[in-house]
């Protein structure tokens, strides 16, 4: 679980301070909810790039599923799940003891949130990235899966199915696993060979020859940029 919060303590007079707590997510949209008295009375998104600050109790979580474990305690201080009537994204709801998000807009149905999970983020313990869906807004630094592989969005936008991951390259990013960042080789015996890739000032990079013991920035003639991590 990835907890992004600061904490700044501003001097407000000789014997008093004033906690401020600020929400400033690094790989993934952060959600996050301010209480005060014991009450969750509002709550909300951070983007990447974005920062959010409050002088109340802050939680925040990058990625839903952490963010829905974090505030399960607090489950009771959202409204109860209506049984029918238009739901509208974003809003957090308690259902059965748990909170849950509208991940889109739409009509009440008959089915629980768990058996939909295209109009509904729910906690579900050990849980990976959310599939792609038609008709989401998207913003960047999203992760979604489609066809067994992972994307990470680089464009707001609201999905559409001509414009599926594998296809709309302006809008997602493949996830590249199991890269780790460019370590300055110490002779052959640990050099870059052709095909290694790393990553270097984030960006993913892939090696075009063997033996190869110099950053792309020293030597882009050996390197090709695959694109921002």
């Amino acid at each position: 679980m990835k907890q992004i919060i600061t904490v700044i303590c501003l001097l407000i007079s000789s014997t008093a301070f004033a906690a401020i707590t600020t929400v400033k997510p690094t790989e993934e949209p952060a959600y996050w909810i301010v209480r005060i008295n014991d009450s969750a009375v509002h709550y909300g998104t951070t983007e990447l790039g974005l920062e959010t600050i409050s002088g109340h109790q802050l939680i925040g979580v990058e990625g839903h599923n952490d963010f829905l474990s974090e505030i399960l305690p607090y489950a009771n201080e959202f409204p109860d799940l209506p049984d029918s009537g238009m739901l509208e994204e974003g809003i957090i709801y308690n259902w059965n003891g748990q909170a849950v998000i509208v991940r889109q807009s739409h009509e009440r149905t008959i089915y629980d949130p768990d058996q939909t999970p295209a109009l509904f983020l729910f906690y579900q313990e050990g849980a990976g990235t959310l599939g792609w869906i038609v008709g989401e807004q998207v913003e960047v630094g999203m992760k979604r899966e489609y066809d067994g592989t992972v994307y990470s969005c680089i464009q707001p936008h609201v999905t559409q199915a001509e414009w599926t991951p594998d296809t709309a390259t302006a809008l997602w990013d493949e996830v590249q696993e199991g890269i780790e960042e460019w370590v300055q080789p110490t002779g052959q015996h640990d050099a870059y060979n052709t095909g290694d890739k790393v990553i270097f000032e984030g960006h993913i990079w892939e090696s075009l020859i063997d033996a190869n013991v110099w950053s792309p920035a020293v030597y882009p003639q050996g390197w090709t940029d695959l694109g921002a991590q």
